[in-house]
């Protein structure tokens, strides 16, 4: 899910919370199963943000702490 949301996050701008990235991620796999035909009109519903998921989505870009003090707060933590 985090892998399709930071997918669609690259591709179309768009920051999804984790259960739209498992979206995109369902459609991927129906295509190539076949289920779904490429010329098909797919649309996919988004009703999150990524906001509410920054804890989730950090684990996909780890921070590394060049010094003491770059370890003293953050993207989820305040400084």
């Amino acid at each position: 899910m985090l892998d399709a949301g930071i997918l669609l996050a690259e591709r179309e701008g768009i920051f999804a919370a984790p259960e739209g990235g498992a979206c995109v991620a369902a459609v991927r796999l129906l295509l190539e199963s076949g289920f779904l035909k490429r010329h098909e009109r797919i649309l996919i519903y988004n009703t999150g943000s990524g906001l509410k998921y920054l804890e989730a989505y950090s684990t996909r870009f780890p921070r590394y702490a060049a010094t003491q003090q770059d370890k003293l707060g953050g993207l989820i933590t305040p400084r």
